[in-house]
Formats: structure tokens, C-alpha cells, sequence
């Protein structure tokens, strides 16, 4: 059975999201002045502490970011009041947490984040596909972003109030099976919104769904291929998919996007 919360008159840090467009456009320039994942921000809001509890595994395991996602039905502003709920459906070995918010009464987005929790022995083996010369496509729109050095990392995570230490301490990403320090996911999810906008303009986006594949060691860059997939009677390019790629050339996340018109 699914646990639910609702919080009234939420705000978003206005001073956070022009930070984090701010640390996007550092990493790849196109970050939108309100990122479509500053919603992620939300979780350091002290009515949102059992939920982020929630999001810590058990011990002597770690957690995997399986999938984000993102739908706007309109855009968010930065003095936005908003209506959030929150449910966390029951799943077995993971957690699924379901965040819809609402402005004026209205609808305004959804965000749903999935979590799974996983021995060592699990976590060592994500390794991730490998990115061949036959998935390679002559529309695909390459990027490469900057490294996502360690003050990076850090930064994104005092925003977001993300306190998991695998992400700024190698013995702690060690013992759950990891290399060493990783990127959070949602950071670079952030960059993936960023090339969609610069490499299409194609209008606002309407959902954003990533899979996370491997995990992103910190101080590396990646590559980003975005591909078109189906466009309109006017060319316009509606749905599109992103390839997250290491130096290695494996993939480390897919992120599937669709595309409607400019947001009121």
C-alpha cells in the first residue's frame, strides 16, 4: 500500500535554481533559467526529511538511481507557490517515489524517482552497455561536457541537500561496490536537458525519462549524442533520444524526450 503526504505552500529556492541553471551551463551551456530538474531541489525542504530517509539503504548495501522522470504541464517560475504530494508506492528490493505538484489549484508536473538497494556483489557488476559504430546515426548531435570535477559534485549535492556519501567519499563508494566517488544522477540529468535545448530548440519539453546504466565516476566528462527520433508535418522535432557515453564508450544512461509547444 502506497504512504502519501501532501505539503501546502512549498517553494522552490529561488537563489538554488539560479545556482543549479547557473552549475548546468558550466558543465554544457544551454541550461534553461528554471532546469526542468530543479524540482529534485524539493527534497531539502524539512517537511520532505521522512521522505529523503526513505532514500537511504539499508546497511551494508547501496542505493542504484534506476530511472528519473519528469512531465510539465507548465513551466515552473521561480516565485511559484506550490501544492506537492508525494507517494511512495511499496516495491520490492527498492523504492519508487511519485511527486506530483500543483500551482493555483492547477497541475503543474510530476517527477517520479526509482531507487533500488543492492548488496556489493550487485553493484560492482553495473558496468553498463558498450556504444557501437552501428548505433551511430548521421543526425546525431554531439556534445561533450566538462569534467564533473569533485567542488562540481559538491556543489550540485549541497543544492539538492543530497547527503549520500558515495558521491564525495571513495572508501564510502568502495564498500557498496563502486570504484570510487560517483556522480549523482540527477546531476547529469540536469546536462541532459541542457543539450536537448541546445542541439534542438524544439520547444519546451514536455517529459524527460532517463535510465541510468553505469555509474559516472566523478572528475570524468561524457559524451552526449542526442538523436531526433520523430518530427511533424513541419520538420519540428517532437520526440528525441540522448546517449550518455563515456571515454570508454560505454553507455552510462539513456534519456528519452518529447517535445510540445512553448508553455504558458
Amino acid at each position: 500500500m502506497a504512504e502519501a503526504l501532501t505539503l501546502s505552500e512549498v517553494r522552490i529556492n529561488a537563489e538554488a535554481v539560479a545556482a543549479l541553471s547557473s552549475l548546468l551551463n558550466d558543465m554544457l551551456d544551454g541550461a534553461q533559467p528554471v532546469p526542468l530538474t530543479s524540482p529534485a531541489l524539493l527534497l531539502g525542504h524539512p517537511g520532505l526529511q521522512e521522505v529523503a530517509a526513505k532514500m537511504v539503504p539499508p546497511q551494508g548495501q547501496g542505493v542504484v538511481h534506476e530511472a528519473q522522470s519528469f512531465r510539465v504541464l507548465r513551466s515552473l517560475r521561480p516565485d511559484d507557490t506550490l501544492t506537492l504530494e508525494v507517494a511512495t508506492p511499496e516495491v520490492s528490493s527498492g523504492r519508487v517515489f511519485d511527486f506530483r505538484w500543483s500551482v493555483a489549484g492547477e497541475p503543474a508536473g510530476e517527477m517520479q524517482t526509482r531507487l533500488k538497494f543492492v548488496p556489493p556483489e550487485v553493484m560492482v557488476n553495473l558496468k553498463g552497455a558498450a556504444f557501437t559504430e552501428r548505433q551511430k546515426h548521421p543526425e546525431m548531435i554531439w556534445f561533450e561536457t566538462s569534467a564533473f570535477a569533485a567542488d562540481a559534485v559538491r556543489h550540485y549535492l549541497d543544492l539538492a541537500n543530497d547527503s549520500n556519501p558515495i558521491h564525495v567519499d571513495d572508501r564510502a563508494a568502495r564498500l557498496v561496490g563502486l570504484d570510487g566517488a560517483v556522480v549523482p544522477g540527477m546531476f547529469f540529468a540536469g546536462v541532459i536537458e541542457a543539450a536537448l535545448d541546445r542541439g534542438l530548440k524544439a520547444g519546451s519539453i514536455e517529459s524527460l525519462k532517463v535510465r541510468f546504466m553505469a555509474p559516472v565516476p566523478v572528475g570524468v566528462k561524457l559524451k552526449l549524442a542526442v538523436l531526433p527520433r520523430q518530427r511533424d508535418e513541419n520538420g519540428i522535432v517532437r520526440t528525441a533520444r540522448v546517449f550518455v557515453v563515456s571515454a570508454e564508450s560505454i553507455i552510462t544512461a539513456v534519456a528519452d524526450a518529447e517535445f510540445g509547444g512553448q508553455f504558458a
